[in-house]
């Protein structure tokens, strides 16, 4: 009971759920208006093309003709930029990604790849402490389990002693993103300890522990896998300052993307002060504590991590806590829009969840994370619903989209009026004929990355050996979705899937949109890169490439919006709606398919304000 008590402390700070907080939308300074002179593509289906937008404070006012504009507005306060025979298009969003953990990797952590031992590992940690003696923590990517003598040893905590780093965190997060290696700090501040294990992990699925025999049998070795792999990276202890560089750091990246919003799909709030860590920042709240003080740019849509190993009674909590942080921090640019749990594991690490058993694992059909626990799932998601928040689905296995199909379903038979909310199924991998039915019929929407459908070299094998060549080639069936009448986003995943060679020089819109309709990698056709000695492409090819373009770009514009309930506001170039553009030297639906490799990205405008170049 003790340790059931300081979990459901640790995750309710003091929130007055009945005061919801209201943003100012006063009139910017500025010029009068601004006139965008270009090709634009509106994904408005009433208006779908214009020469010219309007654009007052950070509003749309017009869009239409060139001549219309500059008869209806054009004065002497006016800016006119013309992007000549460039591309606007609505401001791009990312459907699903993880933005605290790009922010965080990208400038509060450093990387152990090709470390050639553990020991490598801690040289490295050991060099940026040195280069970040401030930090309030320590946080690394990309540690592979060694051989040793033959065998695959796990390190555990005791490789970081003698730092000389106080109680500050070590957190070391494997290569594949599925575990995580501590410090002994960290067990201590969060209570992890034998009693720990025997409650929340009896049988060592997430928990690593010393071996009978040594001397610490029993004992958690500080190595941990994924429910409190997710658990420990969503609660490290930065600061507000860190997380405000780090955010801010994230924002430029993105813009240089060409993405204007993201989501975040995995979030986590806990209460700093009870690990006697006073310069801790809970995530969520300082996220919303930005945007309340008008110091983001990107917009960010999150969802609250339901942690499938707590007990009924902290999930049930926190659905409620997800409602209180929406009431309390939600505003322009920072939105808490509902829950998140995961249904099953990954095809790679045999944990999918399957109808048909894996090919190389006789009798596993992967992992079910709730197990025994349908009910409660089933709870949350009506709670959930019933509090007008959608629920986010992690499911890449056939049976575990099945799973939360049939939920989402029953809920609905229960309380019809929930047929309204916006709930995503992601990834889908595999998923049957009778499940896609059932998401249109309940109204469900499919989060899906193109930026996986193609066969990756270091994944072809992996999937073949698990699943056989028929489901291998059954995977991703992206235009079946859409033939349904399914709802479809695109996503990245983005850090917690690694993106495919060249994807950032390419970037991620362009590698989608392009991936969507070609499902095979560039560089296997092309002079630039050797080619692969295989056809990318799978099987399903002719079924299931993107025959419109179009459906691609509303991948990434109308329907993310429609996901994050801001259709009246973003996802379309309409009067009244915010200016969020991005802007390509090419037209991105109607050019041959090579030539969306070689598009590059003009501007990206965000609140008409342009972002992206920076201004020097």
């Amino acid at each position: 009971m003790k340790k059931k008590l300081l979990i459901s402390t640790l995750l309710f700070p003091t929130i007055a759920i009945s005061n919801m907080a209201m943003v100012s939308c006063g009139e910017k300074d500025g010029e009068k208006n601004t006139i965008l002179l270009g090709n634009v593509e509106t994904m408005d289906p009433n208006n779908p093309s214009a020469k010219a937008i309007v654009v007052k404070d950070d509003h749309i006012e017009f869009v239409g003709s060139k001549k219309e504009a500059y008869n209806k507005y054009k004065n002497k306060n006016t800016k006119v930029v013309d992007y000549g025979d460039d591309t606007i298009y609505p401001g791009f969003m990312d459907g699903h990604a993880h933005a605290h953990k790009i922010a965080t990797e990208r400038s509060l952590e450093f990387q152990m790849l090709n470390s050639d031992s553990y020991e490598t590992c801690i040289e490295k940690l050991k060099s940026w402490i040195k280069e970040n003696p401030d930090s309030t923590c320590y946080v690394g990517t990309g540690w592979q389990r060694q051989q040793i003598e033959g065998e695959i040893r796990e390190p555990d905590y005791h490789y970081f002693e003698g730092l000389g780093i106080g109680t500050k965190w070590v957190v070391l997060n494997s290569e594949d993103l599925h575990t995580v290696w501590v410090n002994k700090q960290v067990l201590t501040d969060l209570g992890i300890d034998e009693e720990f294990v025997e409650y929340y992990d009896p049988d060592h699925k997430m928990i690593s522990v010393f071996p009978e025999g040594h001397e610490e049998a029993g004992k958690p070795t500080g190595v941990m896998q994924d429910d409190m792999h997710v658990l420990i990276n969503a609660i490290i202890p930065h600061s507000a300052d860190e997380f405000k560089t780090a955010f801010h750091e994230l924002e430029d990246y993105e813009f240089s993307q060409g993405f204007t919003a993201i989501s975040d799909g995995a979030m986590f709030n806990l209460d700093g002060s009870m690990f006697d860590m006073p310069e801790y920042a809970p995530l969520i709240e300082t996220l919303g504590q930005m945007s309340l003080n008008n110091e983001l740019k990107l917009r960010i849509y999150g969802n609250n991590y339901i942690i499938e190993f707590f007990p009924d009674f902290i999930q049930d909590l926190l659905v409620y806590q997800t409602l209180a942080l929406a009431n309390e921090y939600n505003s322009e640019h920072f939105k808490l829009i509902g829950t998140k749990v995961f249904i099953d594991g990954t095809v790679e690490g045999a944990t999918a969840l399957l109808k048909e058993p894996y090919v190389d694992v006789p009798g596993s059909y992967g992992s079910d994370r709730w197990e025994d626990r349908h009910s409660q799932l089933e709870y949350i998601v009506e709670a959930s619903n019933t509090y007008g928040m959608p629920v986010h689905f992690h499911a890449i296995g056939d049976a575990a989209s099945k799973l939360a199909i049939d939920t989402i379903e029953s809920v609905q038979k229960r309380y019809p009026e929930t047929k309204d909310i916006r709930n995503t199924i992601l990834h889908l991998q595999l998923v049957t004929d009778e499940t896609i039915q059932k998401m249109k019929n309940c109204n469900v929407i499919a989060a899906v990355a193109p930026l996986w459908t193609p066969m990756e070299p270091a994944y072809k094998q992996l999937e073949e050996d698990h699943l056989g060549l028929t489901r291998q080639h059954d995977c991703y069936p992206v235009q079946t979705l859409m033939n349904n009448g399914i709802r479809c986003v695109y996503h990245t995943d983005n850090p917690v899937s690694t993106l495919l060679p060249h994807e950032e020089e390419v970037g991620c819109i362009q590698s989608s949109i392009y991936l969507a309709s070609s499902r095979k990698l560039w560089w296997d056709s092309t002079s630039e890169e050797p080619e692969l000695d295989y056809d990318s492409r799978r099987n399903n090819y002719a079924d299931e490439y993107v025959k419109d373009r179009r459906e691609s770009i509303k991948a990434m514009t109308t329907n993310v919006a429609y996901e994050f309930g801001v259709e009246n506001e973003l996802g379309s170039i309409e009067k009244g709606k915010v200016a969020n553009f991005t802007i390509f030297d090419t037209d991105l639906i109607n050019c041959d398919l090579k030539d969306i490799l070689k598009a590059k990205l003009t501007a990206t405008i965000v609140d008409g304000q342009k972002v992206w170049p920076k201004q020097a």
